[in-house]
């Protein structure tokens, strides 16, 4: 039905995923999708229960998501990688389809916390805002670009997404009740 339409992961909470197992299913849905990726990624809630499922420590989500985001990117950009990271390890693999974006699908990071916007600055393409007002996004943004700025790279304008909530039932019943 298009063929410009973006599609959009809204945000995986990379700290709690395999970044080979992730790389490997969003380099899919990029090429399935024409190269029309926006990935999403966030380090998540510390307060999460998966955490703890998982056998995570919550403090480690910034770098676990820092790092899967390095190693994900040599797995879309390289023909082969070996990676020694603190929590990946890969010898020789390869990843294919590859991406159809070059050099790789934009990856905008979630969350609304001032580590969220230093990532977003540093190695981020984009920022995605959840449940946030309009004077949250403009004093995202101005962070954003700062740290970007002084880091010598620029996060593009059209990077920049806030995910809406809305009720789609005139009477505020929830769609369970319908």
């Amino acid at each position: 039905r298009t063929r410009r339409i973006r599609l959009g992961t809204s945000v995986i909470v990379l700290s709690l995923r395999n970044p080979i197992l992730t790389a490997k299913e969003l380099a899919t849905l990029d090429f399935l999708s024409g190269g029309r990726l926006i990935v999403g990624v966030g380090a998540g809630n510390p307060k999460l229960p998966e955490f703890e499922a998982f056998g995570i420590s919550p403090r480690q989500r910034g770098a676990r998501v820092d790092e899967a985001i390095a190693l994900m990117r040599q797995l879309w950009r390289k023909s082969r990688v070996t990676y020694r990271g603190e929590f990946s390890q890969v010898r020789n693999i390869s990843l294919k389809p590859k991406p159809l974006q070059r050099p790789y699908p934009p990856i905008w990071i979630g969350g609304g916390s001032p580590a969220a916007f230093r990532r977003a600055g540093l190695v981020g393409d984009g920022w995605l805002g959840s449940s946030v007002t309009p004077d949250e996004v403009k004093t995202a943004i101005k962070s954003i670009r700062s740290i970007a700025r002084r880091a010598g790279r620029k996060v593009q304008p059209d990077s920049y997404g806030v995910l809406l909530h809305f009720n789609c039932c005139k009477d505020n019943r929830t769609i369970e009740k319908l």
